[in-house]
């Protein structure tokens, strides 16, 4: 029979169980507040909280995942994915790599993925989970936290843009404190420097800027702060001492309570060069536009000089042809010829340079006919200098008067002659070059096309780099007084520009001087017997001649000139009374001698017309200059017999007898 217990045994029980009782009453006072604690930080944590089946059922979702999630109630949550079974991550393959993390670590620590709202919009979520696991190590569900880093992502991903656009910008941006340190650079910088970022950072701008000044600092950090932003151009230094120009754009900036400047510096080598080319384009359109003004006066000019000139040479010819040499008079009307001859060279040369000289092109062969000139050049440069002929052969014809090419050999090599002091080499050569549109486009004063080039080089003293670009200008010499007309290099622009070519120059001072004439290649056969004809006086055989020249002096003068050439001559002061005495001569005329210019009808016209009235009869022009109504400016028709004022006696006898026994 079991023993009772005691009556202090029993008091002792109960003491025990009232204890545990107030024990477990405390334990669960204690799990209340517990839950409590635990409800309202799931009711109100900031992140979202929420438990999962392992196959991803919600199990709980406290308000502020709801929210994240788009929805209005856990119910509503469960039924869009429990139910529905939606994949609420945006990327399936993140799941998997979810699962493998918790399987192999037990947890996920800031797992980034994508999840979907209610409305299917996609946001960004950072993920902190662990897996629950019963006694025999089964998943029995995930619990974890959410947040929701959309707008972080975003700030990021702009951070990035920023970042790739700074880097690839074509400008070099540098960041600037108060003492002109480099905080900050871009790629662009680097590269344009040549330094690497690391090597920036420790330097200031005076490192990179060669015009900097750290006294002027202060007043440019003053505006910066006032405009907020300043523009100027500078230098940057490269690391290998390189430099080259830059348009900064300084930025003024206040961070983090740190001022100082934000600076974009863009390489302007280009646009540089580009104004550089601009200034000169418009320096040789002002030379152009200068040439051709000078180039009508002196043509008006050399017009009015030419028939005075004419006048004076025709009666001095006269003169000394009927008086004897042993006279007192006759070296006073030599001397009177000879000045006359001079001035009729520099009204030539005028005309030359305004291209308004007549002249007849030919097809010719530039060799063949340098050649036939070199004993006469040889001459005039003298024994100390030796003459180098270095012709290319073959070489395409060029369509020019003969004539013009004698003036440009010789003033180019008298202009040589004088550049070389105690004896040199002067060189002739002929080359054919080719231009293409990509060239000239780099070098303006070049045309595009096939020339001939014909070049005079010298190892004489050179031109001064101030005087060259004035070489061609009219009137412009470096000689004393006296010495010079200033035209002969006027004369050679003008034939090369009115030939359709083009000149170049290459002087060094010390060094000697080249000109190349180019003109352009043309395709035929080139004339030969170039040689004018020399030889007696031609005289006629009283042929009939009708003179029209409004200017009285100059129709006398030639209807005496002619008359001592024994022709008969009718003389006409106007085209009305030259068609009067066309049609009251019952006799026949043999030729017309008209001016080009006439008051009323020019001399075209009246040709025109008198051909009619007298079948057969031969014309012959004659004009100061031929910028007028029969043909082009400097380039009169081939057909046309033509002679320029003023002409000497020889000239007009040779014209004549040629145009009537061509004609006879």
């Amino acid at each position: 029979m079991d023993k009772k217990p005691s009556y202090a045994e029993l008091e002792k029980r109960i003491l025990e169980l009232e204890q545990a009782e107030h024990a477990c009453r405390l334990a669960e006072s204690a799990l209340r507040i517990s839950e409590k604690k635990y409800r309202a930080l799931f009711e109100n944590a900031v992140e979202g909280i929420f438990q999962t089946t392992p196959d991803g059922k919600f199990i709980a979702a406290n308000p502020s995942l709801l929210k994240i999630l788009g929805f209005a109630s856990f119910h509503e949550l469960c039924t869009h994915f429990n139910n529905i079974r939606q994949q609420h991550y945006l990327n399936p393959e993140d799941r998997d790599k979810f699962r493998q993390l918790i399987d192999t670590r037990g947890a996920v620590m800031d797992f980034e993925t994508r999840l979907i709202k209610k409305d299917g919009t996609p946001i960004w979520a950072c993920l902190n989970d662990r897996g629950v696991k019963d006694d025999q190590g089964n998943i029995l569900y995930f619990e974890g936290f959410v947040e929701d880093i959309t707008q972080r992502k975003q700030a990021q991903h702009t951070m990035r843009l920023v970042h790739y656009g700074v880097n690839h910008s074509r400008d070099a941006i540098f960041w600037l404190d108060t003492e002109t340190r480099l905080i900050y650079v871009n790629d662009a910088a680097c590269r344009s420097l040549g330094y690497s970022r690391e090597e920036l950072l420790s330097m200031t701008e005076s490192d990179i800027d060669p015009d900097f000044s750290m006294p002027a600092w202060a007043d440019h950090l003053a505006g910066l702060r006032q405009k907020a932003a300043i523009i100027h151009e500078s230098r940057h230094r490269t690391k290998d001492g390189r430099t080259f120009p830059v348009e900064i754009t300084g930025n003024y900036v206040m961070f983090e309570g740190r001022e100082g400047s934000f600076a974009f510096a863009r390489d302007i080598t280009g646009r540089k060069q580009a104004e550089a080319e601009q200034k000169k384009l418009q320096a040789q359109l002002l030379r152009a536009q200068k040439m051709e003004s000078i180039g009508t006066l002196a043509g008006g000019i050399a017009h009015d000089f030419n028939n005075m000139l004419g006048v004076i040479r025709g009666h001095s010819e006269i003169a000394l042809k009927k008086i004897d040499r042993t006279s007192p008079l006759f070296r006073h009307l030599e001397q009177i010829d000879t000045a006359a001859g001079r001035s009729t060279d520099i009204i030539r040369q005028l005309l030359a340079f305004a291209r308004k000289q007549p002249i007849r092109p030919k097809m010719i062969d530039l060799n063949q006919l340098v050649e036939g000139m070199l004993k006469m050049l040889g001459r005039i440069m003298g024994k100390n200098i030796q003459l180098i002929w270095k012709p290319a052969r073959p070489l395409p014809p060029v369509n020019m008067d003969p004539g013009q090419i004698d003036q440009i050999l010789v003033n180019l090599c008298v202009n040589a002659r004088n550049a070389i002091w105690n004896g040199g080499t002067i060189t002739i050569e002929t080359i054919v070059k080719v231009f293409d549109p990509a060239f000239c486009t780099r070098h303006p004063e070049f045309i595009a096309g096939e020339f001939v080039a014909l070049t005079v080089t010298d190892n004489g003293c050179g031109v001064d780099k101030k005087i060259l670009p004035h070489i061609f200008d009219p009137f412009f010499t470096t000689k004393k007084i006296g010495q010079g007309t200033g035209l002969g290099l006027a004369m050679v622009y003008g034939i090369v520009k009115q030939n359709d070519g083009f000149i170049t120059v290459h002087s060094e001072p010390g060094q000697g001087t080249t000109f190349a004439i180019h003109l352009p290649c043309r395709t035929g056969t080139p004339e030969k017997n170039l040689t004018p004809k020399t030889g007696n006086m031609p005289v006629g055989v009283k042929e009939t001649i009708l003179v029209v020249e409004d200017d009285d002096l100059i129709l006398e003068m030639i209807q005496t000139l002619l008359e001592n050439l024994n022709y008969t001559v009718l003389s006409a002061p106007s085209s009305e009374q030259a068609l009067s005495l066309a049609r009251a001569h019952t006799d026949r005329i043999h030729l017309l001698i008209t001016d080009v210019v006439l008051p009323g009808m020019n001399g075209q016209n009246l040709a025109e017309q008198i051909k009619e009235r007298i079948p057969g009869i031969q014309v012959l022009f004659m004009s100061g200059y031929t910028s007028n109504v029969i043909v082009h400016p400097g380039k009169p028709d081939q057909t046309l017999n033509f002679i320029q004022k003023p002409f000497s006696v020889a000239d007009i006898a040779h014209k004549i007898r040629d145009i009537l026994e061509r004609n006879v």
